[in-house]
């Protein structure tokens, strides 16, 4: 049984890690089939590289199959899982000695925005070219944000988490997300108008 009391909301999500707890492994590929898509994109966001993040999140999914008993209902278990990604991913980094993305991480700046990981399009000379020049000015006017505005910002923009997720993945309350992010909007807003304006 879940040590938490299920409700309504979080009923089907307890039963699925119940499922995974008594080793129904049809359950478990439902869980990375829900997860997969946003840790590949936290952990691409975050290394830059599509083979390495898939390495990394074949890592998560196995961590969380082996400390899903762990897993006590504080935060969401996508926050749960994406927290794992997050760190392994920094790991990764740390441990291949890769500086420059670790300041990019720590300034808060996306290796990627929207659909963070590559696709077709991303292949062809003429949408490379826009994607670059583009990104270069997004991630430029990211990157001189303060950490506690960029932060929630590429969390909710980049990895596509929502504003209570958030609030328990960085352990602030929720209006300070609402504020950062709204705030973090501003200064884009003008920065990005100064950068196209040279």
């Amino acid at each position: 049984m879940s040590i938490l009391p299920m409700t309504s909301k979080h009923s089907d999500e307890w039963e699925l890690i119940d499922k995974i707890k008594s080793g129904d492994r049809g359950a478990f590929d439902t869980l990375v089939d829900k997860h997969s898509k946003r840790v590949l994109n936290l952990c691409y966001r975050l290394t830059g590289n599509k083979m390495d993040s898939e390495d990394i999140a074949q890592d998560v999914f196995v961590d969380v199959f082996r400390n899903i008993d762990r897993f006590r209902g504080e935060s969401s278990l996508s926050t749960w899982i994406l927290r794992i990604a997050h760190n392994k991913s920094l790991n990764y980094i740390r441990d291949n000695r890769k500086p420059g993305i670790i300041a990019m991480e720590l300034s808060g700046s996306g290796r990627n925005i929207g659909e963070t990981m590559p696709g077709k399009d991303s292949d062809r000379p003429d949408r490379s070219l826009e994607i670059v020049r583009n990104a270069a000015i997004l991630y430029g006017a990211i990157a001189e944000l303060p950490e506690k505005l960029s932060k929630p910002f590429s969390l909710h923009k980049l990895d596509g988490m929502p504003y209570e997720e958030i609030a328990q993945f960085l352990g602030i309350s929720l209006s300070a997300v609402e504020s950062r992010i709204h705030r973090a909007k501003q200064h884009l807003r003008k920065s990005i108008i100064r950068k196209l304006g040279k």
